[in-house]
């Protein structure tokens, strides 16, 4: 079973905090750095871990930014180029998932490969896009 963890961006003090406990009841607030906040004023983003930890063993959450390697299409064994993705959850459609964005190809979902061969070496988290947003668009 994996672990239910969520982090909380703070749009007012920016900064990137773990959320040490939610509450719903009668509104949902959030729990950081030893103070609750109702999540309604908008002060929030609230991100949730997706169970999977990068090659370096770096916990990834959704609004994380992920570097992801491609293989040379002549040898297996060669590491290519890599492209750039924010990690994003996506409930629509029936399909509810965490997807990198944009999709590495058609029908691919890099974060399912991470789940189904957890010692894939080739996706390292390099911020998010809180704090690193231009990471995402220097490619």
């Amino acid at each position: 079973m994996r672990e239910i963890k969520f982090r909380a961006w703070d749009l007012e003090d920016r900064v990137l905090s773990p959320v040490h406990q939610l509450n719903w009841e009668p509104m949902l607030t959030v729990s950081t750095r030893g103070c609750w906040h109702d999540e309604q004023d908008g002060r929030y983003i609230v991100e949730q871990y997706t169970g999977l930890k990068d090659k370096n063993g770096v916990e990834i959450y959704e609004g994380d930014i992920v570097r992801v390697w491609t293989w040379k299409s002549d040898v297996d064994t060669a590491l290519d180029d890599y492209t750039t993705h924010k990690v994003a959850y996506h409930g629509d459609g029936g399909y509810p998932a965490f997807d990198f964005m944009p999709l590495l190809s058609d029908g691919c979902n890099g974060l399912s490969d991470m789940h189904e061969n957890p010692t894939y070496e080739h996706f390292e988290v390099i911020g998010n896009i809180h704090e690193n947003p231009d990471l995402l668009s220097s490619e």
